[in-house]
């Protein structure tokens, strides 16, 4: 949607913006003010620590751990 025009802001993957950008897209990142987020956690299947990842998974989602990464620093 970005090669045809159609929309003008999205977010998207930067990797995929330096192929839009390569092939003369002409669009640009914008990391001020940025956004910190994942998709989803996973564990595969057979994981030989399972229980360790899921704790960590478990943490990880809590509100307090989510704020401490958000006040992080982020380079600019």
């Amino acid at each position: 949607m970005l090669s045809d025009r159609e929309i003008v802001m999205t977010t998207v993957w930067n990797a995929r913006m330096t192929t839009l950008q390569e092939q003369s897209v002409p669009a640009g990142i914008t990391w001020n003010p940025g956004l910190s987020n994942s998709d989803a956690w996973g564990i595969p299947k057979g994981a030989e620590n399972k229980a360790n990842a899921m704790k960590f998974a478990a943490f990880a989602t809590l509100p307090i751990p989510q704020a401490r990464w958000r006040s992080l620093p982020r380079m600019a």
